[in-house]
């Protein structure tokens, strides 16, 4: 629990008041210093209160600049994040780090760029010259942001991780040394926290989506065995075995893992993703409540059994499935969108808008956003508005 300052000004106010209450009553004995007795004394106090209320003075000075400066970064995510007004957001930002300059708001200056890139990139197929010129404005700002997280503070993996997220963003686009920018970027931070598989992580999908296989499968190989139970590796390597055509030869060695590991959900969550990519969803569900069996709140698991349910005629209990999704992960609108189509006798992504991915088993991500925790990850996925701080374990922990 880290206190707000009410509670810091509270107990700073009440400890005095305790203090002086004990000394009125004589529990607390307490020596009286006269500056009229001794002069000399008395100088050297005065001069060592000015002191002190000068240093006071400016340490609130410095103090409140930083904590307001907080506030308006504060208002900037949370504007990002509800409103979606990214002008709003980047004003917000930007008066945070006139007040006070931090890598933290560098790194989430770039997203908010990057997801303007983005929103360009979408809404127009044949861009005009203004159009053309803001998207080359909007990137740039995006690099430059990121950019400046690292001047800020060069020894945080984490903004490393935000610079190779703004240029593996724009690999998509066929922008000249995009991807070599982004691997260098990701090796600067992989060398800052060689113990994180998120960063291992990263690298595997950005050579998948360069389509360079072998790479993404030795990157995704390294992130397992740093943290094998590893469901977003688990479910990268899912897509590549499948990419590269090894789909039926890779269902049978998780097939016999899973007899091995009787106990563990991330091996039925692989087999269920490699029996679902094969239309098997008959097996990919039975993988697939295995799992959820094991680890009662694995959404990720939850939402794939829902989807085999719904292709097997099921769709009741498909709804019985997101609606725990649901309540594991309160405002997800994808789950929210296939609830409402479940319950109109809909397909699920009937009416999906373009950001949905409506063949989830074949994209590079998690449906459902899942934290990490281990090696100190912070801010893993670098695609995201707001930063999300965790803590170091070597346990993995339930979606969100």
């Amino acid at each position: 629990y880290i206190p707000n300052i009410v509670m810091f000004g509270l107990a700073f106010v009440l400890t005095g008041l305790f203090l002086a209450t004990q000394a009125h009553l004589g529990r607390v004995r307490y020596a009286t210093f006269s500056f009229v007795d001794n002069p000399r004394g008395g100088f050297v106090s005065v001069l060592v209160i000015v002191l002190l209320l000068i240093v006071s003075v400016t340490g609130l000075y410095f103090g409140g600049t930083r904590y307001l400066s907080q506030v308006a970064y504060s208002k900037g995510l949370i504007t990002a994040n509800t409103t979606g007004d990214i002008g709003e957001a980047e004003s917000k930002i930007i008066k945070a780090l006139n007040m006070y300059e931090s890598a933290q708001y560098y790194r989430s200056l770039s997203q908010v760029y990057l997801f303007r890139v983005n929103q360009i990139v979408s809404t127009s197929a044949n861009p005009d010259e203004a159009l053309r010129a803001e998207f080359q404005t909007a990137l740039g700002q995006a690099i430059e942001s990121a950019q400046r997280a690292t001047q800020v503070d060069e020894t945080d993996y984490r903004n490393w991780l935000a610079l190779g997220g703004v240029y593996e963003a724009i690999v998509p686009l066929g922008i000249e040394g995009a991807r070599e920018s982004a691997v260098e970027a990701y090796n600067r931070a992989g060398e800052l926290n060689p113990t994180s598989p998120a960063i291992d992580l990263v690298l595997a999908r950005l050579a998948l989506n360069s389509g360079d296989i072998a790479t993404a499968r030795t990157q995704v190989e390294a992130a397992l065995q740093k943290k094998s139970n590893y469901t977003e590796a688990v479910f990268l390597l899912s897509q590549i075995e499948v990419q590269d055509g090894n789909i039926e030869e890779a269902t049978q060695v998780v097939a016999a893992a899973a007899q091995l590991a009787p106990n563990d959900a991330t091996i039925f969550f692989q087999l269920g993703l490699l029996f679902y990519n094969q239309d098997d969803f008959a097996n990919s569900a039975a993988a697939f409540e295995r799992a959820v069996a094991i680890r009662n709140e694995y959404s990720n698991a939850r939402y794939f059994l829902g989807l085999s349910y719904e292709e097997l005629g099921r769709s009741a209990d498909a709804i019985v499935q997101f609606e725990m999704i649901e309540e594991l992960n309160p405002g997800n609108a994808e789950v929210g969108l296939i609830l409402s189509n479940l319950r109109a006798g809909l397909a699920p992504f009937n009416g999906a808008p373009s950001q949905i991915d409506t063949t989830p088993e074949s994209g590079t991500e998690l449906p459902i956003e899942e934290k990490v925790f281990n090696a100190s990850a912070e801010d893993l996925s670098a695609n995201d508005v707001e930063d999300v701080v965790t803590e170091e374990t070597s346990e993995e922990t339930p979606e969100e």
